[in-house]
């Protein structure tokens, strides 16, 4: 009986379909690959036998460290309830072996991916706003402050009267606009984020909830600002210290409850907006709550440098002073942006062990500056990851944020000629920054970022052939004379990143659950609303036309 197991299972994931399975396995289908010719297979199911047991053959390929990644050729990964347990060679003799150790059965088989496809650990955004998405592209002419006045806290104090108000109608808004964040995520490889929400506990809440039903692993932030510089409108996403101190006591403790956050899929993180939006007391109060649960900080330095200007005239010290101060310069803050720190200030920021998300699309559209990563990098600032800073970075995509980084370390290159200092950062670079770097970040640098043993199991699988109209799939197809140009794993990894995008992401997974092609809407999730057409909506504005 064992004898016939092993020729099953050794068949199926040298690339044979069987004839017949056991009744008790799922059924294996064959997936034809127009590019190759060849077949892959997906199981329809676990097998009952080994539940929670997945199996996923083809090419990996993981950062190594900053200047290096590994490519695991025609490997086999087994996951068990999440978590990476084997990763071999797919050699018969290793075969043999993973059908003695775990008793396989054909059904266990969840991918077998050939030709061109292969696997990449999840992405990382170590910095974005979810409640902004709808703003993005907006204010393309105004610098950081101004535009924060008049597209960014309108439309946050949308979602703040939402959870505030609580009935039917702005429940679905808050749903619908979030569900669509995380999807738009979810679909470019994104499978962890460093989320700012907004001030309102309530619609936050909400957005957890959502984060943990559609599999995306998250660090979820109520915003604190209670500090109006008195110069515009007294918007709604503004609180008192005192109600912003404890609606964040109450966010913490409501987050406890969640199952999503029990199973540590889900994440609080404590958030003051930045050093400006609060007064000294809400950011002293923040650090000690920081301090006394161990919770991850993330806020924004030095972006911009009126901001930075007018954080001195203020506070009478330096940026990071003012953090450091507070209690909320730590090895678990993540810095959002960093663009402008002279050398002391670097410092600081490294004898603290906190993290810079460098967010080089939002510093290009607000015209904040370029962040010298390569010179931070050089000066032996050692945590660094990438963040999309939606809205205002124009793309979702982190492939995206990885080619500014590139394009931003060049320019600033130009100035600085061959100073090895400001090396212009690579594809490989920014592979690194976007896994393992923002896993460092977010303190999950044991569980995801590589395709090892005992890592979880956050993966993107890639098809540089995923639509007829990708990027990629356009210049192969004209290359047709010679297509084994680009077929090995290294062109085809480069290509992905400077030309690629979310058409070439065919699945997501996040702790060994298919988060890719997205699950049903939650049972509990507000209904949308009915839609009204355009006419009659313009109608009911007085602009309708003939």
């Amino acid at each position: 009986m064992l004898r016939c197991l092993l020729v099953l299972f050794v068949s199926v994931v040298a690339g044979a379909c069987p004839k017949k399975v056991s009744e008790n396995a799922a059924k294996i289908r064959p997936n034809y690959d127009r590019k190759t010719g060849k077949e892959s297979f997906t199981a329809d199911k676990s097998s009952g036998r080994n539940s929670g047991l997945q199996i996923y053959r083809g090419d990996f390929v993981h950062s190594k460290n900053f200047e290096e990644y590994e490519k695991l050729l025609d490997h086999v990964i087994v996951v068990q309830d999440g978590l990476i347990t084997s990763v071999l060679a797919a050699t018969p003799g290793n075969l043999s072996i993973l059908q003695r150790d775990y008793s396989l059965w054909a059904s266990d088989l969840k991918r077998h991916v050939d030709g061109f496809r292969f696997w990449l650990p999840g992405f990382i955004d170590t910095h974005v706003h979810y409640s902004q998405l709808w703003n993005r592209g907006l204010g393309t002419d105004l610098p950081l402050l101004p535009w924060l006045k008049q597209f960014t806290f309108p439309l946050e104090d949308f979602f703040v009267n939402s959870g505030r108000m609580d009935i039917p109608t702005y429940r679905a808004f808050v749903d619908i606009a979030y569900t669509r964040a995380i999807q738009h995520y979810l679909s470019m490889g994104i499978t962890s984020a460093m989320i700012y929400a907004t001030s309102d506990t309530n619609s936050t809440l909400r957005l957890a909830r959502l984060c943990g039903h559609y599999g995306q692993r998250c660090f979820v932030g109520k915003v604190n600002m209670d500090h109006d510089d008195g110069r515009g409108e007294r918007y709604h996403v503004y609180e008192e210290l005192e109600e912003g101190y404890k609606e964040t006591v109450r966010f913490l403790r409501e987050m406890e409850e969640l199952d999503c956050v029990r199973s540590g899929l889900v994440a609080p993180v404590i958030t003051p907006r930045f050093a400006l939006a609060c007064s000294d007391e809400m950011l002293k109060r923040l650090g000690k709550l920081a301090s006394e649960k161990n919770l991850l900080i993330q806020t924004h330095m030095s972006e911009n440098p009126t901001e930075i200007k007018e954080v001195e005239e203020r506070f009478g010290k330096s940026y990071p002073q003012v953090y450091r101060d507070a209690g909320l310069l730590t090895n678990r803050t993540v810095l959002a942006h960093c663009v402008h720190m002279n050398k002391t200030h670097l410092d600081m920021v490294m004898e603290s062990g906190a993290t810079c998300a460098h967010c080089p699309t939002s510093n290009f559209q607000l015209g904040s500056g370029i962040a010298p990563i390569s010179w931070y990098k050089s000066q032996g600032l050692g945590r660094i990851g990438l963040g999309s800073d939606v809205s205002g970075g124009w793309a979702v995509s982190m492939l995206e944020v990885m080619k500014s980084a590139i394009m931003a370390s060049k320019s600033l290159s130009f100035v600085h000629g061959s100073d090895p200092d400001w090396e212009p950062l690579t594809y490989v670079n920014t592979l690194f920054m976007a896994t393992i770097g923002g896993a460092e970040a977010l303190k999950l640098s044991s569980k995801v970022g590589r395709f090892e043993p005992g890592y979880e199991f956050d993966a993107v699988l890639v098809d540089p052939y995923g639509d007829v109209t990708s990027p990629l799939d356009s210049e192969m197809d004209m290359d047709i004379l010679d297509v084994t140009k680009h077929s090995s794993v290294d062109e085809n990894l480069q290509k992905f990143i400077m030309t690629g995008d979310n058409r070439n992401i065919v699945e997501v997974w996040v702790k060994g659950e298919r988060a890719v092609p997205f699950r049903p809407p939650p049972e509990w999730q507000a209904p949308a609303p009915p839609k009204v057409p355009l006419r009659e909506r313009r109608r009911q504005r007085g602009t309708a036309t003939a």
